[in-house]
């Protein structure tokens, strides 16, 4: 899956920042609640790998890393309002 924020041309995998003392598991958790508005199942999340990439739109030499996970979540997708597009 892959949103679109509001003003952007786009697609990202969603993401979201860590929060001081947060997880990875509960950066997941709370980013796709608050960016899709539905729940994950904690115990089906499952790590798949951390990338790192040049930040797109910033200078050259910035680097952003990405951890990807998976899991189940326990609705229909409802993006909040700075997410503009699902796909």
């Amino acid at each position: 899956m892959s949103t679109k924020s509001k003003g952007k041309i786009k697609y990202y995998i969603l993401g979201g920042k860590r929060e001081n003392g947060e997880s990875g598991e509960q950066t997941l958790v709370r980013e796709v609640s608050e960016e899709l508005t539905v729940n994950i199942i904690p115990d089906t999340i499952e790590y798949v790998g951390t990338f790192r990439a040049q930040s797109d739109g910033a200078k050259e030499g910035t680097m952003v890393k990405m951890t990807w996970y998976k899991a189940q979540f326990n609705r229909t997708f409802h993006p909040n309002m700075e997410i503009e597009g699902i796909i």
